[in-house]
């Protein structure tokens, strides 16, 4: 007796996305390019570690209103999702390099700083942004972005680099790091109009 009912939800399911399919396609979406930054970064063993941060990133849309947080976009820096051994420097309570240590994903930092120069030169509202307690070659004091991701979100060490989209528009994020150590970071459009 149940049997009629469970085929009318099931049809009803499948009418409601099917024309929901058909609502999302009859919209048509293009990318204009709006902005683009650049950083040339020394090179270093580290930067194999800002290309695959670059990697995670590439791709991402930040919808208008939306909060870009660097570390849960990144993710956790370990062996298995590809980021290598780098070196880190260790200072002492005057901010003086006393030694450098390996360290899995070291080096994400610079590319967090390209992402962090590149919204703040488009106008995004900077939420969250940590400056290194020692000076890096790639970047002036006060426009870099070091980031860390601790014990995890919220714990002690969690430095995190944040920024929100105040355009009325959804923001297509693509990046790369190039074998030449140039980071790019391009800000695109998202449009939508009818077909």
């Amino acid at each position: 007796m149940k049997k009629p009912l469970v085929l009318l939800i099931i049809f009803t399911f499948s009418l409601i996305f099917s024309f929901s399919v058909v609502l999302a396609e009859d919209k048509k979406y293009t990318n204009e390019l709006v902005f683009t930054h650049t950083l040339q970064l020394s090179k270093s063993i580290n930067n194999v570690n800002a290309a695959k941060a670059a990697e995670y990133v590439n791709g991402y849309i930040l919808e208008p209103g939306a909060i870009f947080s660097y570390n849960l976009v990144v993710g956790k820096r370990t062996w298995a999702r590809g980021f290598r051994y780098g070196y880190m420097p260790i200072t002492d309570k005057k901010g003086h390099i006393i030694k450098e240590i390996k360290v899995v994903g070291s080096g994400v930092c610079r590319f967090s700083t390209a992402m962090f120069q590149a919204a703040r030169a488009f106008d995004l509202e900077i939420i969250e942004n940590h400056s290194h307690s020692f000076g890096v070659d790639y970047a002036k004091k006060g426009d870099d972005a070091t980031v860390n991701w601790g014990n995890g979100p919220g714990s002690k060490g969690w430095l995190d680099n944040v920024f929100k989209n105040t355009k009325d528009y959804s923001i297509l994020i693509k990046c790369s790091v190039n074998k030449k150590n140039l980071v790019t970071v391009q800000f695109y459009k998202i449009n939508e109009s009818e077909k």
